[in-house]
C-alpha cells in the first residue's frame, strides 16, 4: 500500500529573506550536504545538476533553515530515476526545526523527501515535473502555500507521519494527495485539482481534518479507506470528478472505517455517486450536506460486491440532495440499519429514496418532492419504518413498497399530489399504514396487490383522482377507522380479495361507489362504514 499526499495553493515567491539581525546566513550555488543548524540561502539557481549522490541538497541536522530566495535546485529529467532534489536524512540528532522556503524543485526522482522522525516545514515551495513531488515517510510534516504540480506519478505522498497541508494547490498530477497510517493530519484551504486519477487518498488512520478544500476535476474526488474513527471531511467543494465525490470504505486486512464525518461540504456534478459509503462500514455520519447534479445517485449506501462486508448503521441525516441523475439517496445489499433522516430530496432523476435488499432501514422526518420516478421505492428490504415524511408531486408513486415479508411500518407520512398511487404496494405482506394523510394523488389513494396481511388504520385518504383504497388479490388485511372521502372512483374497492374486514371507516362523497366488493371476492366483513 503506497502512501501519497499532494496539496497544491497558489503562491507567489518573493525574493530573499534578510537575515535575522546577529545570524549570519551561509550562501550556496550548488549541491552540498548541510550538516550543522544554521541558515543557508541559495544565490542562484541550480540547474541540471548531475550528483553521484542521492540527492542534490542533504540536509542531515536539525535547526536549520534552507531558504531558496526564489532560485531553483533543478536535476536532469533523464537522470530522474532514484535522486531527489532536496533530501533531509533524519539519521540525525535533533530531528527537529527543519524548515525549507521559497525553492522551485524540478525534474528528480523526487523532489523533496523527508524521512524517519524529522519535523519539517515546507514553506512558498514549488515542487514540479518530479516523478513524486513531495515523499514523507515516518515524519511530520507540514506544507504550507505551495504547489505541486505535474508529477507524473504522485504530488504529495505522506505514510507514517502526521501531516498539515495548508493553502496549497496540488493540481495536475498522475496522483493528487495521499496519506497511509497517519493520525491527526489536517488539510485544509488548498485546491486539489485536475489529478489523472484520486485527489485525496485517507487511509488506515484516525483523528484526521479535510476541510474548507476546492477538490475539483479529479477522476476521484476524496478516497477514504480503513478510518478508524475522528475522521472529518467537512466544508469542501467537492466536484466535477469523474467518478464518485467521496467514497468511504473499509478493508478486510486493514480493518472497517468507523465513526467518521462527512457534513457541510457541496457535493456537485461528480460523474457517478457524489457521496458513496461502502464495504467495511459502520457507524459513520452524512449531514447538513448539498449534493447536487452527480451522474448517478447523490448518496448510496451498499456493498461495493455481493457478499463482500456491509455498511451498518450509517446515519444520513439534514442533507439537501437534488438534481442527481438517478436516485437521491440509494440503499442497496448491505447496507444494514441505515437511519435516512430530515433530508430534502427534490427533483432526482429516479426515486427520492430508493431501498433494495437494504434491511432495517429507517426514514424519518424526510421531504421528498418531485422526483422523475417514485418519492420513495423499497424493494425485498425487510425491516422498514417510514414515519413522518412529507412525500409530494413525485411522477410516479409517492411510496411504493415491492417484495416485502415481515412487514413495514408506515406512519404518519403525508403523501400529496404524486402523478400515479399515493401508496403502492405490490407482492408484500404484512404490513402496517396508520395514520397517513393521503390526498391529491393522481390514481389511488392506495393500491395493494397481490399481498396478504396489511393493516390500515387512522388514514386520511382524500381527493385521489381514482379510487381511494384498491385491493387486488389482497387478503386477510383489515382497513379500519379510516377516512375516504372525495375520491374520484370507488371509495374502497375489493377485487379478487378474500378474508379482509374492512369496518369503522367514515367513506363519502366519492365518485363511484363508496365501498364496492367484486370479481369473487370471499369471506370479507364490511361493517359500522
Amino acid at each position: 500500500m503506497s502512501a501519497i499526499v499532494m496539496l497544491l495553493v497558489l503562491s507567489t515567491f518573493g525574493g530573499f529573506i534578510g537575515v535575522v539581525a546577529g545570524q549570519t546566513a551561509t550562501p550556496l550555488d550548488e549541491c552540498t550536504v548541510i550538516s550543522e543548524p544554521g541558515r543557508y540561502v541559495l544565490t542562484e539557481d541550480i540547474r541540471d545538476a548531475t550528483i553521484d549522490g542521492e540527492a542534490c541538497i542533504v540536509i542531515e541536522s536539525g535547526g536549520v533553515v534552507f531558504d531558496g530566495s526564489g532560485y531553483a535546485v533543478d536535476g536532469r529529467s533523464d537522470m530522474r530515476d532514484g535522486n531527489a532534489g532536496i533530501s533531509v536524512v533524519g539519521d540525525f540528532e535533533p530531528t527537529s526545526d527543519i524548515t525549507i522556503r521559497d525553492v522551485v524543485v524540478s525534474d528528480w526522482g523526487t523532489g523533496i523527501e523527508t524521512n524517519f522522525d524529522t519535523e519539517v516545514t515546507l514553506e512558498n515551495v514549488v515542487v514540479e515535473n518530479n516523478l513524486v513531488g513531495i515523499f514523507a515517510l515516518s515524519s511530520d510534516v507540514t506544507v504550507r502555500e505551495s504547489i505541486v504540480r505535474d508529477n507524473d506519478f504522485i504530488g504529495i505522498s505522506g505514510s507514517s507521519g502526521t501531516f498539515v497541508v495548508e493553502s496549497t494547490d496540488v493540481v495536475d498530477n498522475n496522483f493528487g494527495v495521499e496519506l497511509f497510517e497517519t493520525a491527526g493530519s489536517v488539510v485544509t484551504n488548498s485546491r486539489i485539482a485536475g489529478n489523472d486519477r484520486f485527489g485525496l487518498s485517507v487511509s488506515v488512520g484516525s483523528e484526521i481534518e479535510v476541510s474548507d478544500n476546492v477538490i475539483e476535476n479529479n477522476e476521484f474526488g476524496v478516497l477514504i479507506l480503513s478510518i478508524y474513527g475522528g475522521l472529518i471531511v467537512e466544508n469542501n467543494v467537492i466536484a466535477n470528478n469523474d467518478r464518485h465525490g467521496v467514497l468511504l470504505s473499509g478493508d478486510v486486512d486493514f480493518g472497517d472505517s468507523t465513526e467518521n464525518a462527512i457534513r457541510d461540504n457541496h457535493v456537485v456534478d461528480n460523474g457517478v455517486n457524489g457521496i458513496f459509503i461502502s464495504s467495511h462500514t459502520a457507524d459513520n455520519v452524512v449531514e447538513h450536506n448539498v449534493v447536487s447534479g452527480n451522474g448517478n445517485d447523490g448518496i448510496s449506501v451498499q456493498a461495493e460486491f455481493e457478499d463482500f462486508g456491509s455498511a451498518e448503521r450509517t446515519v444520513v441525516r439534514s442533507n439537501l440532495v437534488e438534481r442527481n441523475g438517478d436516485d437521491g439517496i440509494s440503499l442497496g445489499e448491505g447496507a444494514l440499519d441505515t437511519e435516512i433522516s430530515e433530508n430534502t430530496v427534490r427533483n432526482n432523476g429516479g426515486d427520492g429514496v430508493f431501498v433494495r435488499g437494504a434491511e432495517g432501514t429507517t426514514l424519518d422526518g424526510n421531504e421528498l418532492v418531485g422526483n422523475g420516478v417514485n418519492g420513495i421505492n423499497v424493494v425485498a428490504a425487510p425491516g422498514t419504518t417510514i414515519v413522518e415524511n412529507v412525500v409530494d408531486a413525485n411522477r410516479n408513486d409517492g411510496i411504493g413498497l415491492t417484495d416485502l415479508a415481515g412487514g413495514a411500518v408506515v406512519e404518519r407520512n403525508t403523501v400529496t399530489n404524486n402523478r400515479d398511487d399515493g401508496i403502492g404496494v405490490g407482492e408484500s405482506d404484512g404490513n402496517q399504514f396508520v395514520d397517513n394523510v393521503v390526498t391529491g394523488n393522481g390514481d389511488d389513494g392506495f393500491f395493494l396487490r397481490g399481498s396478504g396481511g396489511n393493516d390500515l388504520f387512522g388514514n386520511v385518504v382524500r381527493d385521489n383522482g381514482d379510487d381511494g383504497i384498491y385491493l387486488l388479490r389482497t387478503d386477510e388485511g383489515t382497513i379500519v377507522d379510516n377516512e375516504v372521502v372525495g375520491n374520484g372512483d370507488e371509495g374502497i374497492e375489493l377485487d379478487n380479495s378474500d378474508g379482509n374486514r374492512v369496518e369503522d371507516n367514515v367513506v363519502r362523497d366519492n365518485g363511484g361507489r363508496e365501498i364496492l366488493v367484486r370479481n369473487g371476492s370471499n369471506g370479507n366483513v364490511v361493517r359500522n362504514n
